[in-house]
């Protein structure tokens, strides 16, 4: 069956705002985690103590040192928050995390064999699942679940539906995600297994680009 532009279009709009909604939660959850607030409140606090108070103005030079080793605590724990992902769960992420572990492997391989060229390719490509399908697809589901127990609710009855407009926005909006979380899945297959007939080249080469 073909997919109109449409559609296509409609899942594209809906990819990216899952992707702006993700970065955003992501920034926001980095930027506020209490041990990055506590590294940098308490080296800023010294440093104050150290410029200001007199018992400690013999270390007014260390002073500037203090401020900047708590914006680098800071930094580092923020990057750290964005760098963790929670284990995978669901079927759709042991899928994924299966084509990454082929991906992995043969990364394994070239690195052994010395292949420049091609251990760049592979590892850029894990790094993208990791940073990027991974915790979208993760959070696709998640809504996914949300939302399917929602209509299920509706339908048993143990919920009052809404009126028939709203309940098939809600269905129509519950089919995208599913679908975006099938094309996702999708996609990672038809790149392992694009990756996989072009190994057998040879050509590094012509498989890294």
């Amino acid at each position: 069956m073909l997919i109109s532009p449409t559609v296509i279009g409609r899942k594209r709009t809906y990819w990216i705002i899952e992707i702006m909604v993700r970065k955003g939660q992501q920034m926001r959850t980095a930027l506020t985690h209490p041990f990055g607030l506590t590294v940098l409140t308490t080296s800023l606090l010294v440093a104050a103590a150290m410029r200001y108070l007199p018992p400690l103005e013999r270390w007014d030079g260390q002073a500037t040192w203090v401020a900047l080793w708590g914006f680098l605590g800071y930094g580092i724990s923020a990057y750290a928050v964005t760098r963790w992902q929670p284990a995978p769960s669901g079927a759709e992420l042991v899928t994924l995390q299966s084509i990454r572990q082929y991906i992995e492997g043969e990364l394994a391989l070239r690195q052994e064999s010395h292949s420049t060229e091609l251990t760049r390719t592979l590892s850029e490509a894990i790094s993208y699942i990791d940073r990027q399908v991974e915790p979208l697809l993760a959070h696709l589901m998640e809504r996914e679940s949300d939302l399917a127990t929602l209509l299920e609710q509706y339908e048993r009855g143990t919920l009052p539906p809404p009126e028939q407009s709203v309940l098939a926005r809600l269905q129509r909006l519950h089919q995208l995600q599913r679908d975006a979380i099938d094309d996702c899945l999708q996609q990672a297959a038809n790149a392992a297994g694009t990756l996989a007939a072009i190994l057998q080249t040879g050509d590094d080469t012509r498989v890294a680009a």
